[in-house]
């Protein structure tokens, strides 16, 4: 057998690389995802079609908790601590353990619940078909699917977002409306924890996220710029922003407005563009670059 030289060996090897790159199958490419919660009146037609206790109680601990499919069904007995008012489980993606409260109106449902199972230690949701295993995946997500179609809720996803799903609400949208009410009531960082996502970022780029229309409207609640009588209002007028950069010697503070407040209160009030407020910190906090040497502006900023 003769020996192969380089350039041989080079086209087996681009041709065995060809022929792995078309053995490998394609990955589809990600759509647009957009966290989608249900309404009050959605959930509402939900379980009033659901006539079925057990899965009627799969939805809502989903819900009450925020809890995946693959998270509620893996439930155990042993993970509820009525006297100490938690839970614990282990959290499908983190694989870390996670803790949630138990309020007074779910320990009783909760408490039911368990007597109807008649044990005290096992699965939450026990498969009909053997009490020592599991309720099934695949039969809880054909049931689900039944009583959503039976709500009127199979929603056809013609905008083709959250990687092509068929429809626009599945079981996962429970989680949606959980993390999109623990996003009005709590900040990011409790929000991060209580909805246990793996990076920050996912927290705030689904939940916390906000247009430059709410960031104006926060605003103005926060600084109450619609009123009369507001921490702004009570400063100088904006027609000493003209004397911003100019020698102020002689004077103190307490007989000018203090020019970072000032520029605070332009950029709040969207009569400087971001961009020019950057640089008005930076000559600030660099002090005076012409001739006059003797004015340094650092001293405005204390």
């Amino acid at each position: 057998m003769t020996d192969l030289n380089s350039k041989e060996l080079k086209q087996i090897e681009t041709i065995m690389s060809k022929l792995r790159e078309k053995a490998q199958p394609k990955r589809k490419q990600r759509t647009h995802y957009r966290a989608i919660p249900f309404t009050n009146t959605q959930l509402q037609k939900l379980f009033a079609s659901i006539d079925n206790v057990l899965i009627s109680m799969i939805c809502f601990l989903a819900l009450r908790f925020g809890l995946r499919r693959f998270e509620v069904l893996r439930l155990r007995i042993e993970d509820f601590d009525f006297k100490s008012k938690q839970f614990t489980f282990i959290g499908a993606k983190t694989r870390r353990p996670a803790e949630f409260y138990i309020d007074k109106r779910t320990a009783i449902i909760l408490k039911k619940w368990f007597t109807l199972l008649g044990r005290s230690e096992g699965w939450v949701f026990p498969s009909h078909k053997s009490p020592d295993g599991k309720y099934s995946d695949c039969g809880f997500s054909n049931k689900f699917k039944k009583y959503m179609k039976k709500a009127g809720l199979l929603i056809p996803n013609t905008e083709k977002i959250n990687h092509s799903k068929k429809h626009l609400l599945t079981f996962y949208n429970l989680r949606h409306t959980f993390c999109s009410l623990i996003a009005k009531a709590v900040d990011m960082g409790d929000g991060h924890k209580l909805m246990r996502h793996k990076r920050m970022e996912m927290t705030m780029k689904h939940y916390y996220s906000i247009s430059l229309q709410n960031q104006q409207k926060a605003f103005v609640k926060a600084f109450d710029l619609d009123k009369k009588n507001n921490t702004f209002n009570d400063l100088e007028s904006d027609r000493e922003a003209v004397e911003l950069f100019e020698d102020t010697s002689g004077t103190t503070s307490q007989d000018r407005i203090m020019p970072l407040e000032l520029l605070q209160r332009k950029l709040v009030l969207g009569k400087i563009t971001t961009k020019e407020y950057s640089e008005k910190i930076k000559l600030l906090q660099g002090g005076d670059t012409s001739d006059n040497k003797g004015t340094n502006t650092k001293n405005y900023i204390g």
